[in-house]
């Protein structure tokens, strides 16, 4: 695993953010801004469920890409974020990935069988 190269990218799977503040949420963010004060040069792209944009006033680092559907329908966006985070998984093929809620993790299970992403 590249994990201490420059060339890092981490993927961070959240259901939100921005706009609900509940306990993943909170957990999310502080974890966001751990690996960030840990890892300042990696490259963070993170994928919102149920996010549309982000706040003004949130910290982030430059490196740090958000992608979000919540502006998917609601009969949509399941299916929508399982294809985002599968079809960037195989495109940016990150050196890891991360989720904070349990649902994501089939996605992430398939990632890891198909191309060996942990």
């Amino acid at each position: 695993m590249k994990f201490c190269s420059q060339e890092t990218v981490l993927h961070l799977w959240f259901p939100n953010l921005f706009y609900f503040k509940g306990g993943i949420q909170l957990y999310s963010a502080f974890f966001l801004e751990a690996l960030q004060t840990l890892y300042p040069k990696k490259y963070y792209d993170v994928f919102l469920k149920h996010d549309t944009r982000c706040l003004p006033d949130f910290n982030f680092l430059t490196n740090t890409q958000f992608h979000f559907t919540g502006n998917y329908p609601l009969a949509l966006r399941t299916p929508g974020f399982a294809t985002k985070i599968a079809g960037y998984g195989i495109w940016r093929r990150p050196n890891l990935i991360i989720s904070t809620h349990l649902n994501f993790t089939v996605a992430a299970y398939w990632l890891k069988r198909l191309l060996g992403i942990p």
